[in-house]
């Protein structure tokens, strides 16, 4: 999920994103507006091989202040739900512009 209008931090990682393409990744972008109605997790996260989980945890500032990982079952399918509720909205790195 992105805010719009983007952030200086957003277009870099925008600009940087066509090698992570290249290299096979699928990237899509969401603008929050599209996603008003979804409840989604208040934590930042990552899901890997659809079983694991890793945290992130910031404080008020954006400042990183730590991981962890999770591989609950009830915890990751929150997640894994989550995500794929993002993913069907999120526009392809290809059709979206900062």
């Amino acid at each position: 999920m992105v805010s719009t209008p983007v952030t200086e931090y957003a277009k870099f990682e925008y600009a940087g994103t066509p090698a992570n393409v290249r290299s096979g990744e699928s990237v899509r972008w969401l603008p929050r507006a599209h996603a008003r109605e979804l409840l989604l997790p208040a934590i930042d996260f990552w899901v890997l091989d659809g079983q694991r989980l890793l945290l992130h945890y910031f404080d008020g500032d954006g400042g990183w202040l730590g991981h962890e990982f999770s591989e609950a079952p009830d915890l990751v399918k929150v997640y894994v739900d989550a995500f794929e509720s993002l993913w069907e909205r999120g526009i392809p790195h290809e059709d979206f512009t900062v």
